[in-house]
């Protein structure tokens, strides 16, 4: 009897570890995956400005170039 509770709380405590490996490593790539949303919308930000400088630009060349 002794010898299956022993056995018991070792297969317990080895559960309880990969629970802890399972959440630990749930952690780190719930990170990362906001690391890389954080990433992705600096990009998007950057790119839409750049197309609004783009735009602005060639509007005001435009409207220079008409008025000529």
């Amino acid at each position: 009897m002794q010898d299956q509770v022993a056995q018991l709380q070792q297969q317990l405590t080895r559960i309880n570890t990969q629970v802890a490996d399972l959440d630990k490593r749930k952690k780190e790539v719930t990170q990362q995956a906001e690391g890389e949303r954080f990433v992705t919308r600096l990009r998007t930000a950057i790119r839409g400005l750049l197309l609004a400088i783009g735009f602005a630009s060639i509007g005001w060349t435009g409207i220079r170039d008409s008025s000529r």
